[in-house]
């Protein structure tokens, strides 16, 4: 349920103006600005909760960005690599592979 901006704002404006009047006493003042701190932080998270546009599509994504999150590699994964050479006894690069 979201609370309406206007409803935290008189919210925020009752805290000021109890801080205001106390004044004189450091810790209850203190304790009203963080209230009104609290209400702006509510506010920021919701407007940060939700963005202008939409969630975002496959086709807002670009080639460079496709790419690098799938890989540069021109060559498809099942193309064998030159270097690999098939030998009876030896099942890859390394020494450990056995």
């Amino acid at each position: 349920m979201a609370i309406p901006n206007e409803t935290i704002l008189k919210k925020m404006m009752e805290e000021l103006k109890q801080a205001k009047s106390q004044q004189a006493d450091q810790r209850k003042m203190v304790k009203h600005i963080e209230h009104v701190r609290l209400l702006c932080d509510l506010i920021i998270d919701v407007e940060q909760a939700e963005p202008d546009k939409g969630p975002a599509n496959i086709s807002d994504i670009s080639t460079d960005e496709m790419k690098a999150m799938l890989g540069s590699s021109s060559k498809p994964i099942n193309e064998k690599r030159a270097s690999d050479e098939d030998h009876e006894d030896a099942n890859g690069k390394s020494i450990f592979d056995f």
